[in-house]
């Protein structure tokens, strides 16, 4: 069952972790293309990382607010 939001204080909350986690995870993007900097991998490398750390993130707030 999932947990539901006690008020909007609990969705404002979440929405600055997720801005929060966005820039984050756009600085660890760039961090890992950085070695392939104006090189063909360097787009392949930054999307992986996006992907891995969005992967992570879900699986968090899966287990967060639906399990």
């Amino acid at each position: 069952m999932p947990r539901c939001f006690s008020d909007e204080k609990d969705m404002a909350t979440l929405k600055e972790e997720q801005q929060k986690w966005i820039k984050e995870k756009e600085n660890a993007m760039k961090e890992a293309g950085a070695g392939f900097e104006g090189g063909s991998m360097q787009p392949m490398v930054e999307y992986g990382a996006g992907s891995s750390s969005t992967r992570k993130r879900t699986e968090l707030l899966i287990g967060k607010y639906i399990q």
